[in-house]
């Protein structure tokens, strides 16, 4: 009896409380439609990440970045007249992409910046091309790679334009999203772990007929066309290529695409020996996870499939565990919920 009439008096109490607190704050249909404006969002910490290698993070605060260690002490402030100091072509606090015990990398326009937070002083600036979209930067070796109209390019410390592909035919484009961002496809680019090897998707959109849209930022407005893969009609064929940074060599995975199935979630091996891919059929309703061997291309293994009768849908790349170069964890909802797996590359685990 006791405890009932606990749990009466608590819900009671609790109620008292709800009612309390909504005769205290009415919120209006302007609050609820316009509240973010006027400061009715969750707080949060602008721009928070681990300095690599190190018990500390960075977070923003107004114009400056506060490098701080996990007792919460502030170790150092960077604040955006300290960056303008030794880069004056910033404007507004950039937004900070890596940072390690010296360093931190900002991009400006079309550079991509080192910065000693120490010293206040830039110590690389790596510049690609003014006309690149979809830069892609690699720390490991300080290089970008990005697209110019079909193309795909890497600018370096010593050089602005470096191509790694050369196609004249604009049907075929190389280093940009493939299938029309489906399966979490989010780019078209992806550097190997220690930076030796760019691979990338390459479609060709001979197939796909030419859809027109009306282009309202002209005037007059204007029609432009675009790829667009109708039902029934001729779908994009997907490649993937491998780019040696080193030599120079360029060679293709070597993948039968005629039947315009989908190569979805490439990534690296840590020891950059293999790539993997979700291969998913057109009618979306069969998937294999397979391995390639990045010296020859050729496939090493099916590792497991997956089969649904209306759709497979994978969207994450594979995560290798830090400690193996064979053993990862996938996200699938193949169970009926989006579960975690761990398989290993060449053993079912």
């Amino acid at each position: 009896m006791r405890n009932k009439n606990f749990s009466y008096v608590f819900f009671l109490f609790l109620l008292l409380g709800l009612s309390a607190f909504a005769q205290e704050k009415h919120l209006s249909i302007d609050d609820a439609v316009l509240g973010y404006y006027k400061g009715l969002y969750p707080e949060t910490l602008s721009g928070l990440q681990w300095v690599k290698n190190t018990d500390n993070y960075i977070m923003r605060e107004g114009e400056a970045y506060l490098i701080k260690g996990v007792d919460n002490k502030l170790l150092q402030s960077v604040g955006l007249k300290d960056i303008q100091a030794a880069f004056p072509e910033v404007q507004r606090l950039p937004r900070v992409l890596y940072i390690d015990k010296y360093t931190m990398l900002f991009q400006v326009d079309n550079h991509f910046v080192f910065y000693s937070y120490s010293s206040h002083q830039t110590s690389m600036k790596i510049t690609y091309d003014k006309e690149g979209q979809n830069p892609d930067f690699c720390v490991k070796n300080k290089a970008v790679a990005y697209t110019i109209d079909n193309n795909l390019y890497i600018a370096t410390a010593g050089k602005d334009r470096i191509a790694v592909t050369d196609i004249k035919d604009k049907n075929i484009v190389s280093g940009q999203a493939i299938h029309r961002f489906e399966f979490g496809i989010n780019k078209g680019t992806f550097w190997s772990p220690e930076g030796n090897y760019l691979a990338f998707y390459q479609k060709d959109e001979s197939r796909v007929k030419n859809y027109p849209l009306v282009d309202i930022t002209t005037y007059p407005a204007s029609l432009k066309n675009v790829k667009y893969p109708m039902a029934g009609g001729g779908s994009e064929q997907a490649k993937v290529g491998i780019y040696n940074l080193k030599t120079g060599q360029l060679r293709y995975l070597n993948i039968d695409t005629k039947d315009e199935h989908y190569l979805t979630n490439l990534a690296w091996s840590p020891d950059e020996k293999y790539i993997t891919l979700a291969e998913v059929n057109r009618a979306q309703n069969h998937m294999d996870f397979n391995v390639y061997d990045v010296q020859n291309g050729n496939k090493v293994k099916t590792v497991f499939s997956e089969d649904n009768p209306k759709w497979v849908e994978p969207e994450t790349p594979a995560l290798f565990n830090p400690d193996s170069n064979t053993s990862f964890l996938w996200l699938s909802e193949k169970d009926g919920f989006m579960n975690v797996y761990q398989y290993d590359l060449f053993a079912r685990l």
